[in-house]
């Protein structure tokens, strides 16, 4: 995009303000120029607006990063207690196997989603 923005920048310094011959052989009035310059304008101005969408949206993905590293290490406190109980006492073999099922889960659940970025 800046190829073209270099282009369109190229051929206003070759038009000038009346009526000369630009670089690629078209004559250009004032009004060309005028144009020519509210095109130039609006394509950075979008380039602008899409580099400051583009930041907004990194932000945001790492804010859900975040949030979602921030559960999984709740969720990971929890299991460690239930574990710690578990260890610290004689529990039915269903209840360890459901442990063992959540824990289980978690780690596939902790493989499938990224880490949160580092800052």
């Amino acid at each position: 995009m800046f190829t073209i923005v270099a282009g369109f920048l190229a051929l206003l310094v070759a038009c000038a303000a009346g009526w000369l011959t630009c670089y690629w052989g078209v004559r250009c009035s004032s009004a060309s120029l005028r144009h020519l310059t509210k095109e130039i304008e609006k394509i950075i101005m979008t380039q602008l607006e899409l580099s400051v969408a583009l930041d907004k949206l990194t932000a945001q993905v790492g804010k859900v990063a975040k949030e979602q590293s921030d559960r999984f290490d709740a969720l990971t406190a929890k299991i460690k207690d239930l574990t710690d109980i578990i260890e610290a006492g004689e529990v039915t073999t269903e209840v360890a196997t459901a442990l063992a099922n959540v824990q289980s889960a978690l780690t596939a659940m902790d493989e499938a989603v990224p880490d949160a970025p580092t800052p």
